[in-house]
């Protein structure tokens, strides 16, 4: 959907959308080649769209801390895969307890049955940081595709 990709660079270009180092690494450094988004993110997004995440430390500590001792016992491959320190759904929510003005846009659902992965709603729940939906994005920034 061409349109909501350009709505996508304009809101980064103009400094209303951002994301964090972690997931640039995630979709460009280790993205595959040829793929479709890591060509978007490399290509059409700003180097000023990827904040640092190096301020936020302590935050991603407690989030680690959290996902250890928190009674949803998840497994043991859900842990692993949180922990890894390139692995960006804990840096993202560690980034907005740091800054409380930015929200999570995730597709990710609720689900407090779930223990083979750690759902970024969840997380968010938890550290009281707000997420919304890619379509509440889009409708807040009055984005028409």
């Amino acid at each position: 959907m061409p349109s909501f990709w350009n709505a996508i660079q304009r809101q980064a270009v103009n400094g209303k959308l951002f994301s964090i180092d972690k997931v640039r690494v995630e979709l460009i450094d280790n993205g595959a080649d040829g793929d479709a988004l890591k060509n978007f993110c490399k290509d059409r997004l700003p180097v000023s769209f990827f904040l640092s995440s190096e301020e936020c430390v302590a935050s991603y500590t407690r989030i680690i801390q959290w996902a250890m001792t928190c009674d949803r016992n998840f497994t043991s491959n859900a842990l692993s895969k949180f922990m890894a320190t390139d692995y960006a759904d804990p840096w993202l929510v560690a980034y907005a307890i740091n800054h409380p003005e930015f929200i999570i846009v995730t597709e990710e659902k609720e689900d407090a049955l779930i223990r083979k992965d750690i759902p970024i709603p969840e997380v968010c729940k938890e550290f009281g940081v707000p997420f919304i939906r890619t379509v509440d994005l889009l409708r807040s920034l009055d984005i028409v595709i």
